[in-house]
């Protein structure tokens, strides 16, 4: 039996999401020289995949999507579901409070 990948995945019946306002985001992005550059080629794969009709994949990383398993996590990565950059939020844990 082949091992199912990430893309095979779709939800059991359609879910109507309109994707022009994600689209024209990151078609800004792109257009932004705030916008970190070494994501330039991620936001393009992601941008390919939904002008494609594609549901984008969670990860993206030198232009590709990837999976989640083969992140490189020393370098950037772009996670669509989350809209973020890897390296722009710090997991900051909640202080322990002793009561």
């Amino acid at each position: 039996m082949a091992t199912p990948q990430p893309q095979d995945w779709r939800p059991a019946m359609e879910i109507p999401i309109d994707p022009k306002p994600r689209i024209e985001q990151l078609k800004s992005m792109l257009d932004d020289p705030e916008t970190c550059q070494e994501q330039i080629p991620n936001i393009r794969a992601v941008l390919a995949d939904y002008e494609a009709g594609r549901c984008p994949s969670l990860v993206y990383q030198d232009g590709k999507a990837i999976d989640l398993y083969h992140a490189d996590v020393t370098r950037l990565a772009w996670f669509e579901n989350g809209k973020m950059y890897a390296d722009s939020c710090v997991y900051q844990p909640p202080a322990a409070s002793i009561t």
